[in-house]
């Protein structure tokens, strides 16, 4: 090989590392800047939810966290209404901040985000289920897209090695600008970016105003979808989740930490396990549920939260799917739950416990798949 081709190939091989070398400085840079200077890129949902909250002068009283399973459920229309209409208190308000894809370490990261922003409901209700404790939780990569910096992986790249996630790491924090692509535009050039690509859900142009994203256009869209999947097919790959259950990991850890930081900040909380279809249900064995409630009991003893099992609580046919109510059975649950729970939750924690007008713990009478937890003494 002449000296010229050697040189030639000295310089292709040092213009190819300074141009993998200013590649990777880029993403990293740009990694950098969504954790820290433009975290809304990366979660526009949360975005959307805290500038809806913003307009209102003052926090809602309820406000509910979870995943599109209880962002169907809620209609805090009809909760609103129905929640004055049995307290005969003409104030009280409700919000859904619920997000879609989340799990458990999201709605801590929401709760955390509101609470910085100022808002202080009274009440909170928090999506909770066998799945969504599992130390098998599949909804980690949501989270890792939506919220994780790169401290996050350095303390919880446990919870990515036994939960997967690997391709969503590295998507997020080795190729962020990629990632992250649609979001960016729409950040840097507004109007002239073109539509969205991305998972993360738009509000639509007819959002309530005591919600942060459009629920109703969502289960409106949803059940028309003819492509979407069948409840054998979206069960498919559902027992895994399930299999050797144990409660467990960052899951377990955020439910502890959201009751922990509400009670910091004198917030009720109530615990709700949404409707399913049966065939999920199926799933759901005695070992499971009994693992499920030995694990929510002494967290509702010791944190004064309420815990209320509606999964069996809905027809197949008031169901979209396997998780997600429809419209009607929406409405249904909520009232179902204002009158047996979240109602005599309100007076005993506006009223106090020895108003006698109430005795939350006579809500969880309606809870017939398990028992439930008791209340402190």
């Amino acid at each position: 090989m002449s000296r010229r081709s050697q040189r030639c190939q000295t310089r292709g091989r040092r213009a190819l590392c300074w141009g993998l070398a200013i590649f990777f400085a880029v993403q990293l840079g740009v990694g950098v800047a969504l954790d820290f200077l433009w975290p809304n890129v990366r979660f526009a949902t949360l975005t959307h939810i805290l500038t809806a909250l913003r307009r209102w002068d003052h926090t809602p009283d309820v406000i509910c966290l979870g995943s599109s399973r209880i962002g169907t459920t809620f209609r805090p229309q009809v909760i609103q209404a129905k929640l004055r209409e049995m307290t005969a208190d003409g104030q009280v308000t409700t919000f859904n901040a619920a997000v879609d894809s989340a799990d458990l370490t999201t709605a801590e990261f929401v709760l955390a985000r509101l609470l910085e922003d100022g808002a202080r409901p009274k009440v909170i209700i928090l999506e909770v289920s066998p799945e969504g404790l599992s130390a098998r939780n599949r909804w980690l990569s949501r989270g890792i897209e939506r919220h994780w910096t790169w401290k996050d992986v350095a303390t919880k790249f446990g919870e990515v090695w036994r939960r997967g996630g690997y391709h969503e790491l590295i998507r997020t924090r080795i190729i962020p600008v990629f990632a992250f692509r649609d979001s960016l535009c729409r950040t840097i050039f507004g109007p002239l970016a073109p539509a969205a690509q991305s998972g993360e859900s738009e509000p639509g142009d007819q959002t309530p105003p005591n919600t942060g994203y459009a629920w109703e256009q969502w289960m409106a869209a949803r059940s028309a979808d003819p492509t979407r999947e069948s409840i054998p097919q979206a069960l498919r790959g559902f027992g895994r989740q399930l299999q050797n259950y144990r409660v467990g990991g960052g899951p377990a850890r955020a439910l502890e930490g959201i009751v922990r930081r509400c009670r910091e900040h004198d917030i009720s909380v109530v615990l709700m396990a949404t409707p399913v279809c049966s065939d999920q249900r199926r799933f759901y064995t005695p070992e499971i549920d009994a693992a499920f409630v030995s694990y929510l009991r002494p967290i509702v003893e010791d944190y004064d939260c309420q815990f209320v099992d509606y999964r069996d609580r809905l027809p197949d046919a008031l169901l979209i799917d396997n998780h997600h109510a429809t419209c009607d059975g929406g409405e249904v649950v909520s009232g179902q739950f204002v009158e047996e729970l979240l109602a005599p939750v309100w007076l005993a924690r506006t009223l106090g416990p020895r108003s006698g007008r109430c005795d939350p713990q006579m809500a969880l009478r309606g809870t017939p798949s398990i028992p439930p937890p008791s209340s402190r003494r």
